[in-house]
């Protein structure tokens, strides 16, 4: 990269940043904080994977549109650019699949919202939650993260989650990595410091984080140096912000670990060649590939770790 040209960061939490994800985790909290409140928190996932049902089989009955389908893959098959002229003509089928599941996402919050499960919940106490948790090994960060992480400044990185808590998030970061500005999430309403149980409901499904990008892109532009956008991500969530013209996209998936979940990414959702997804996978001294140039400058790359994402970066600088 060349020394006038500034690095920005925007990443997902949830198993991108961590090595599981955390939803359930801070889930617990309320039940910690308040013991024998009512109900258990497996009601709030039967009413998920209840509705989630719904959403694939009959979305009617959660208010979608059900003449919408999803067309996989994704990548145009013709090996067409992804510019910024057509990025949403290109995808807008998925652009709307993923606008209307933000329905089922409303009706999970809006079930917790009704029950107040974090209503009364301070922000020290998930800072202390969250240390404590990260103490017991409930949830670590990955590998090479903090090692990536120290040739970026915290200005530079931007982290942009369906989690529900911005507190939370930075605790698991740490302070020192990420300002609390620079947190995007689907952020618990809080009035002073205590949580009032509601949600924003501002970022929950991949529609939204392509969003919060845009916005990020104009926050940025107006700097005097020239900008270059990173988006890290590891599940469906992030796949259209992993495809924006504007970013250098990377799937960042352990194949090893993870396997089903990469390859149902790689080549059911995107459509990579399934050839050079064996390849990768095989591999074990490729660590990251690039797989999709987009709008001429930026690419889509696959990366097995944070190390391997290092190296992307110092290759392609």
């Amino acid at each position: 990269m060349a020394e006038d040209m500034r690095r920005i960061i925007i990443c997902d939490f949830d198993e991108t940043i961590t090595d599981r994800d955390t939803i359930g985790i801070l889930g617990q909290l309320p039940y910690a904080v308040k013991p024998g409140f009512e109900p258990k928190w497996s009601h709030f996932t039967d009413t998920y994977m209840e509705n989630y049902r719904k959403f694939l089989e009959d979305p009617v009955l959660l208010e979608c549109d059900h003449n919408l389908g999803r067309r996989l893959p994704l990548l145009p098959s013709n090996d067409g650019d992804i510019t910024r002229s057509n990025f949403q003509c290109l995808f807008k089928d998925e652009i709307r699949y993923q606008t209307d599941a933000r329905n089922l996402e409303i009706s999970s919050t809006s079930e917790m919202a009704k029950y107040g499960l974090f209503a009364g919940l301070t922000h020290s106490q998930v800072s202390h939650f969250v240390k404590e948790k990260m103490r017991e090994h409930s949830f670590s960060l990955r590998n090479g993260f903090r090692d990536f992480m120290s040739s970026i400044s915290a200005p530079q990185f931007f982290i942009v989650s369906v989690n529900w808590s911005a507190e939370f998030i930075r605790g698991a970061v740490g302070e020192e990595l990420v300002d609390f500005d620079n947190i995007c999430c689907n952020q618990l309403v809080s009035n002073g410091d205590t949580f009032t149980g509601q949600f924003s409901n501002q970022l929950l499904t991949g529609s939204d984080k392509v969003s919060f990008i845009e916005k990020i892109f104009k926050e940025q532009c107006c700097r005097d140096i020239e900008q270059q956008y990173w988006y890290i991500g590891d599940s469906e969530t992030d796949i259209l912000a992993l495809l924006h013209p504007e970013v250098n996209g990377v799937l960042l998936i352990d194949p090893e670990l993870k396997e089903q979940k990469f390859r149902k990414l790689t080549t059911e959702v995107l459509g990579i060649d399934e050839s050079l997804v064996n390849r990768f996978i095989s591999s074990k001294e490729v660590g990251w590939l690039r797989c999709y140039v987009k709008n001429q400058e930026n690419s889509l790359y696959l990366a097995k770790s944070w190390f391997d994402l290092t190296n992307i970066n110092t290759n392609t600088d």
